[in-house]
């Protein structure tokens, strides 16, 4: 084996570079190489590079770590650790999202890194299949997948005892040193060329044991927003369901990959184009709940095309700097869906949108089903803070038991009658006259 001393030796240069860095990592090990996180957490400075250690070793314990759980095959494989990184991944980012006071300070979470193990190490039997350890480190950006198999030594024999090659604990501490010389890589510590060339330096790898690997660079976050990928080996990427994009100074974003924002206020839109009623329906919204904005754009539409990647584009370049309020861009058309997107948020919505939320009609009839809807969302602590509109410019549904003439102001004590009573206490005024009624439609002529 490598000598351990060069092993804390590394985790020291490991964790001093995440100090410097700010990179942040969760680990989920089953199988084996739990010796890795003693090597990690033995040597000061361990809360520089780990948030996280989680160690399910029963079949049933690692279920609930792996979302996409009937594809899997075997336990011990690449797919589950995978599918760990995966999930230690959002973990990461979720304790990183919940450190922070504002959502302007989330830029951090392109420093989020998700490290999952699987492996099958030697027993008190003879295994049938190969000692083996697979490794996942996964971010916003990329995956470094890697995979050894280990020697066994010489198979059964009537005339000869079995002779394992190396024991349990030699196999463990050896899928230790390799998570942590893959965290190595993944820092920057050490280059791909002194990675591989380490392996079967110092007895560290036999001659006989094999290895694979990978490096994937991931596409463009609105690119893979908009279609969902999957790698030819079968090796899923994580699902993308929303990209937070962060206004930067030198009029860039910051692209963070499924962010999950709590406690703001979120105003859904088209923003085709942005316009000062958009900003002031935000800002009085986040004065109500004393709470930060958000701005949401859906790139898909139920009754239309999905926007193109040029589209989102164009619309995006509106929320650059000076701007300095983050947009998010979904999939999620749907109020139900963006709740469980986003939870314990609220909304700032115009008055159309209340009516449509309340009309039975988007629940193919079933009035019990959208109170359900609704209060599915309000009982995570969703509020909706509602503008008034002209009526001509709501673009109220025809089929609305309401009628005014086209200047009037429709606002939420028109309809609150019409609100199930359940739910008016979610429904809260928005009271600002700050500029004229704005239509999209009316300033893109």
């Amino acid at each position: 084996m490598a000598n351990i001393d060069n092993i804390y030796k590394l985790v020291d240069e490991i964790h001093l570079k995440n100090k410097a860095s700010g990179n942040r990592f969760v680990f989920t090990t089953t199988g084996g190489g739990f010796s890795s996180y003693s090597y990690l957490m033995a040597r000061p400075g361990a809360s520089n590079t780990v948030l996280q250690l989680n160690g399910p070793y029963a079949q049933e314990a690692t279920l609930k770590y792996i979302e996409s759980f009937a594809s899997i095959e075997s336990f011990a494989s690449l797919e589950t650790a995978n599918e760990l990184a995966i999930t230690s991944l959002k973990q990461c980012r979720e304790i990183m999202t919940n450190s922070k006071k504002s959502i302007y300070d989330l830029s951090c979470l392109k420093n989020c890194y998700g490290v999952g193990v699987s492996a099958a190490l030697a027993t008190n039997r003879w295994l049938k299949g190969e000692h083996r350890v697979h490794i996942v480190v996964t971010s916003d950006t990329s995956r470094f997948m890697f995979s050894v198999n280990l020697y066994k030594g010489s198979p059964p024999d009537p005339e000869t005892p079995e002779k394992i090659f190396r024991s349990r604990t030699e196999e463990d501490e050896l899928c230790g040193k390799l998570v942590i010389f893959t965290i190595a890589y993944i820092c920057k510590i050490v280059t791909k060329e002194f990675f591989f060339e380490s392996l079967y330096k110092d007895n560290f790898l036999n001659e006989e044991d094999t290895f694979t690997f990978r490096e994937d660079v991931f596409n463009n976050p609105i690119e893979r927003l908009l279609k969902s990928t999957y790698h030819q080996f079968g090796t899923r990427e994580e699902t993308v369901n929303s990209v937070l994009c962060v206004p930067n100074q030198d009029k860039t974003f910051t692209f963070i990959v499924n962010s999950s924002p709590k406690n703001v206020v979120i105003l859904p839109g088209s923003f085709n184009p942005l316009h000062q009623g958009h900003i002031s329906s935000l800002n009085n919204s986040c004065a109500s709940n004393n709470s930060e904005g958000l701005f949401e754009l859906c790139i898909v539409n139920a009754d239309k095309p999905s926007l193109t990647s040029t589209e989102i584009e164009r619309r995006l370049d509106q929320f650059k700097f000076p701007n300095t309020i983050p947009i998010v861009l979904t999939n999620s058309p749907l109020f139900v869906d963006k709740a469980k997107l986003f939870p314990s948020n609220s909304y700032a919505i115009g008055i159309d949108l209340v009516i449509r939320l309340i009309n039975p009609k988007y629940t193919d009839g079933d009035e019990g089903r959208m109170i359900e809807n609704i209060f599915g969302m309000t009982s995570k602590g969703t509020k909706f803070y509602v503008s008034s509109r002209t009526y001509g410019k709501a673009h109220i549904p025809d089929d609305f038991i309401m009628k005014m003439k086209d200047n009037d102001l429709i606002s939420l004590k028109d309809v609150m009658p019409f609100i199930p009573s359940i739910l008016k206490k979610y429904f809260i005024e928005n009271l600002f006259n700050e500029y004229k009624d704005l239509s999209s439609s009316e300033l893109r002529v």
